[in-house]
């Protein structure tokens, strides 16, 4: 399945996308993860969305706010073209 993560800091400046970032890809692999956007992340897995959210809340700051929700078919795109042949390459894993 394809997992949608979203992350948003609690406060300006206090960002912890990066290390969630580096726990994405530790977690799911290199070729099972796209950064999409600073904060978002696009992860083919077949680990539960809360067990994600338990692995990534250690890298969150207190506060911040995660949400890791499955892709269903039918997403679209724009101006996000590394996104897009990602999402093409794993379509089968829908």
């Amino acid at each position: 399945m394809i997992l949608y993560v979203a992350y948003e800091p609690a406060k300006v400046g206090d960002d912890a996308a990066d290390a969630i970032h580096t726990v994405v890809v530790a977690a799911a692999g290199r070729e099972n993860a796209q950064r999409v956007m600073r904060n978002v992340w696009l992860v083919f897995s077949e680990i539960r969305a809360s067990e994600w959210v338990d692995k990534i809340e250690a890298a969150t700051h207190k506060g911040d706010k995660l949400l890791v929700s499955r892709l269903q078919r039918g997403s679209a795109a724009l101006n996000l073209n590394a996104a897009t042949q990602w999402i093409s390459g794993h379509r089968e894993n829908f």
